[in-house]
């Protein structure tokens, strides 16, 4: 295999993570060892969609670039998610994300 990265981050695309991504590729030595897949919602396409394309995504990845990590990183306010009006609090946001972040990791 010619083109070999060790990971898949399965990201939002909210252009307003874009900084936050990079620092923690680089913090954690993935920046350039890494593919990068973003869509609306991140985990939640995995964790609630039965044709999910972040999945269809991963498996690609898998084939292509032979990874052996998948992270998954969510976020607060999530268009995706219907932003922080759909949760009754923060508390219940963060345990929604946490939710579909275990879901999908189970798949």
């Amino acid at each position: 295999m010619a083109h070999v990265c060790s990971t898949a981050l399965v990201r939002c695309m909210d252009f307003r993570l874009g900084s936050a991504v990079r620092e923690y590729l680089e913090a954690n030595n993935l920046y350039n060892d890494v593919d990068i897949i973003s869509l609306a919602g991140a985990a939640k396409d995995i964790a609630q969609t039965d044709d999910s394309v972040a999945e269809t995504q991963v498996d690609l990845s898998k084939k292509l670039h032979d990874i052996k990590t998948v992270i998954l990183m969510n976020h607060t306010d999530c268009g995706g998610y219907g932003g922080r009006a759909a949760f009754d609090s923060d508390e219940a946001e963060r345990e929604g994300h946490v939710a579909d972040m275990r879901a999908a990791k189970a798949k």
